[in-house]
């Protein structure tokens, strides 16, 4: 497995994955994918709406997964606007286009948060999802989550395959998708 080189754009001269944990809206990680080429992993904040729903308004299949993103544009700028409030969010981007998009829902209470993660169907098999799932996983760890969900159909293949690479374990499944949960 080729591992991508990072980065970070803030003072961290000996280990930049740390500074993924702290990573605030003006932290930028660069890096390169397993084709060699370019891209920056960055928070996300309600000024990235537009970018973000550009990325959307192209992405395919459509909706991907269980009706997500939501086809119609008003109903996915209430989506993403409802991400942007209420979780953590992440972007990859490329030549001042986002070419991914990670999310972490938390809840406080559980001490779990739910995932999210698209990745524009031209970045795929990259490496993209992974560097935007790492950087996701470290913020879940220093908001103090102990556990990280997500649901995937069970034909989504690329996308298991990365949840296990990532050491996600399948908790329940059914005929349409399965549950993953990886256990900080």
């Amino acid at each position: 497995m080729q591992r991508m080189r990072f980065t970070v754009s803030v003072l961290c001269p000996l280990n930049p994955l740390p500074a993924m944990c702290a990573m605030g809206l003006s932290t930028v990680i660069r890096l390169r994918d397993k084709r060699n080429d370019p891209l920056e992993i960055r928070g996300c904040s309600e000024t990235a709406l537009l970018s973000l729903l550009e990325m959307y308004k192209s992405f395919s299949p459509k909706p991907a997964s269980q009706g997500l993103p939501p086809l119609d544009p008003e109903a996915c700028r209430r989506w993403v606007r409802k991400l942007l409030k209420y979780a953590e969010n992440f972007l990859a981007w490329r030549e001042g286009r986002v070419i991914g998009h990670a999310s972490i829902m938390p809840d406080q209470e559980k001490k779990d948060g739910e995932f999210l993660i698209f990745v524009d169907r031209g970045h795929r098999n990259r490496g993209v999802g992974r560097a935007l799932t790492d950087v996701a996983l470290r913020r879940a760890r220093e908001l103090g989550l102990t556990s990280i969900w997500l649901t995937v159909e069970i034909y989504n293949f690329r996308a298991i395959h990365l949840y296990k690479n990532c050491k996600f374990q399948t908790c329940s499944r059914d005929d349409c998708e399965r549950t993953m949960v990886y256990t900080l």
